[in-house]
Formats: structure tokens, sequence, C-alpha cells
């Protein structure tokens, strides 16, 4: 949405642009994946894989009928008009752009990773589109499920895509492309580079070309990763018609339900009502508006969406690096044990236990 105004090379290859216009509206992009979503949800455990293939493509279908005029490429057209709609061999970067939900809902790597293939494969079914949607779902559900930036990077790398450019590299000579290809490793290069949610964004933007499903991809990412701050989220959401908002609200209902599973500790916060969320393995979420969550090796404020890297304090050498409060290591080790503790919004947070470091 916030790319779109800049598509087909309208870029103004910066940062510095305006964020919401009169020409930011969904795309594409946000239909599609709004549809995988859908089709998402409903998928059950065990599925068979041509069962889930034959629900994600009746879902886009019925999106696609819906919102013609979204911007749809012309053999996309005849599929989605298509009575017996068949894969058509693509390795456009479609498949990537609306695997979002695949990133979130399911519980492994290869779950996550097989989830993405089944969506790619009614459609885009080249190798090199199933690998879009592949990398693009799984860099979500590693930044979900508590990686660092590395982490990251390494698995894109080890699925055969090249990330040796920066962004400053990139930006020059990059043109619109539509190929996976040509996508994702730009969309990865801009969120690693990124220093939160919004400038991920607009490093995504900057690069220029096809700026709605670079910012679609690499901010799919960044929530992962960051979360989105309120106001971005609230602006979005406005710009969404009342079923499109439905599905998000749906979606979001059930990845609470995902973070609140019996393996979670949640602590009541004292100041300001706020709720500790603490996964007992590397997993985490928070919620409530300025929610604290601690991975094993990041807190963030989703208030901010800013992040900072620590190391697990469970490993740390004798040193607590969660906390700069200057404890000593027996007070410290007495706050772990509690696993309680309050969280002003401008400090470092107290020193907790992680469960199963």
């Amino acid at each position: 949405m916030i790319g779109a105004p800049y598509e087909f090379d309208q870029s103004p290859k910066t940062k510095t642009f305006p964020l919401f216009g009169r020409d930011s509206v969904f795309t594409d992009d946000s239909v599609m994946t709004i549809a995988v979503a859908q089709a998402l949800l409903e998928v059950r455990p065990g599925e068979p894989r041509e069962e889930t293939k034959k629900r994600v493509a009746a879902s886009m279908q019925i999106w696609g009928r819906r919102y013609p005029n979204a911007g749809y490429g012309g053999r996309f057209r005849q599929w989605l008009r298509a009575e017996n709609p068949a894969p058509y061999g693509s390795y456009g970067n479609g498949s990537a752009m609306r695997i979002f939900s695949a990133g979130w809902l399911f519980g492994t790597l290869e779950e996550t990773k097989d989830m993405a293939q089944r969506t790619a494969e009614v459609t885009h079914n080249h190798p090199e589109g199933i690998r879009g949607a592949v990398v693009t779902a799984g860099c979500i559900y590693l930044a979900r499920t508590g990686a660092l930036k590395e982490q990251i990077r390494a698995f894109v790398r080890e699925q055969g895509y090249d990330l040796t450019r920066t962004c400053d590299e990139i930006r020059p000579t990059y043109r619109h492309v539509e190929s996976c290809q040509g996508t994702v490793p730009e969309a990865v290069t801009a969120f690693l580079e990124g220093t939160d949610f919004e400038d991920v964004i607009r490093t995504a933007v900057s690069l220029g070309g096809n700026c709605d499903t670079l910012t679609c991809i690499a901010g799919s990412i960044a929530e992962a990763f960051y979360g989105v701050p309120s106001a971005l989220k609230r602006a979005c959401e406005e710009r969404l018609p009342e079923d499109m908002r439905e599905v998000l609200h749906r979606f979001n209902a059930r990845r609470t339900q995902i973070a609140v599973r019996d393996d979670w500790k949640t602590l009541p916060m004292p100041e300001e009502h706020e709720t500790f969320v603490l996964h007992r393995g590397s997993q985490r979420q928070n919620f409530g508006a300025f929610g604290w969550a601690i991975s094993r090796r990041r807190w963030r404020t989703s208030g901010s969406g800013t992040w900072r890297e620590t190391a697990c304090i469970c490993t740390a050498a004798g040193r607590d690096t969660a906390s700069s409060s200057g404890r000593s290591m027996s007070e410290r080790k007495n706050r772990r044990s509690l696993q309680t503790g309050i969280r002003t919004r401008s400090g470092t947070p107290p020193c907790r236990r992680i469960p199963q470091c």
C-alpha cells in the first residue's frame, strides 16, 4: 500500500517521501494476501496437499474477481477467469507477495515451507516461483520465532539467493522487475539493512522498481521481526474495505491463539497494566500498547517498534546482558527466580529468567 504510488520505477530513490497520500491504495498484493490468508485459516492438520491447493485457488479466484482492477498481470487475469484454473509455469513475484500468512500459521519451519510451496504451485509452479514463496515464508517464520538477522541471512543463502549486494549497490541500477529472483533477494536485503519497521519500508521503496511488491515482502518479514507501529497499522486498515478487514481480524485472532498456547507464561506488569509474555523456547509474542516481549536473544517495545540485540542471560559468562542496572549477581538471580518485575519505557528491562535457554 505504501509502495503503490511508487510502482513502475516511480520511486524517488531516497528514503525521504510521504508514507501515505491519495494514491496509497491497496493493490493486487493486498488482495491476494487476504485471499491466501483466508484459505490457510481453514487448513486442517494433515490435510492432503491437493485439497489445500484447491482451497487456495478457489479463494484467490473469489477475491480476484471481487476486485478485478487491483493491478494483476495479464496471465494471472486469465487464470482468475478460468473455469478450471491450472498453474502456468510462472516465476513471477506474485507467489512471494501473497505468502505472509503461511509464515505465521504453522508450527515448524518445514511445515511453513511446505504450505508456501502449496500456495505457490496453484499458479507459480516454476522452481523460481516456488523458491520465492518458500524463502519469504521461511524468513517470516524465523523472524517471529526469535531468529537473529544473521540467522535469517544464512537461511536465505542456503536457499540459493545471493545477498552480497548492499542497498546502496542495488539502488542506482535497479528497475521494475516482476520475477522472484529479481525481487525477493532485494526485499530481504532491505529488511536486513532496516533499523525498524518504518525504516525497512522506506529502504524498500528507495530501491525503486516494483515498489509495492518490494514493500509487501520486506514489510512482511519486518512485521514479524519488529512489529508494526500502531499509527501505521491504523492508517493501512482505514484504506481497506470491510471484507478485507474482517479476514485480517480473523487472522490476527488466530495469531493470538497461537501465541498463548499452554507453553507460554504470561506475567502481569504493574506499570500501566502492561502484559509480559514469555515463551519456554525461542518464540515470543507481546500484547498491549506497550507490552514487553523477551525472546531468547531479543527484547523490544511494541510501542516504539525498536529492537536491541542481546545475549541470552543464561549464557552471558557471568554478566546479565539483558540488564544494565548494575545489580549484583545474587540480586539478579533472585529477580530471575521470581520471573517478575517492573519495566518502564525509558530504561532497560529488568533481569528475567528465560526458561529452557
